[in-house]
């Protein structure tokens, strides 16, 4: 009869007068219990390192999109420029968007960030979600007038 994992075969013959044969089955019994049981540590860890490094590198990815984030306002007379560099990222519609309402706040801005989300969905379908790649986000408005450029460079 096999041993079943965990289990001593108690139904195997054992050998009288030999005690230390006895001790090395408890002994090789607990030392298969201790292995198995660092195992499933070492799985418990392997699992936990591997949902770390996803997180540092989402973390990473965020981090280098904050720092890609430019901005620079400048009012002349009448007129009013932003200027955005962004990385084209899968969240630059969404970003393009927000900048684009708070830029066009007075000026009916859920048209506006219609235009710019497209116009960046665009540019993200052309290029990809390369690293490379940045938009340049210009929203110029007058007191009549505003316009939006956007550009990947």
């Amino acid at each position: 009869m096999r041993e079943t994992h965990g289990i001593p075969d108690l139904s195997a013959p054992q050998a009288l007068g030999y005690p230390e044969l006895d001790d090395l089955r408890a002994t090789r019994w607990r030392q298969a219990n201790e292995i198995d049981t660092l195992n499933e540590t070492i799985s418990v860890y392997r699992e936990g390192a591997t949902v770390l490094a996803d997180e540092i590198a989402r973390l990473r990815h965020e981090l280098a999109a904050a720092r890609a984030l430019h901005t620079r306002t400048s009012p002349r007379g009448a007129h009013h420029e932003v200027e955005i560099t962004l990385a084209l990222d899968e969240d630059a519609p969404e970003v393009v968007a927000l900048a684009v309402g708070e830029a066009l706040a007075d000026s009916t801005p859920d048209a506006w960030q219609t235009i710019a989300s497209d116009l960046t969905d665009g540019a993200l379908l052309r290029y990809g979600t390369s690293d490379g790649v940045m938009l340049l986000l210009r929203i110029r408005r007058s007191g009549t007038t505003a316009g939006i450029e956007i550009v990947a460079a």
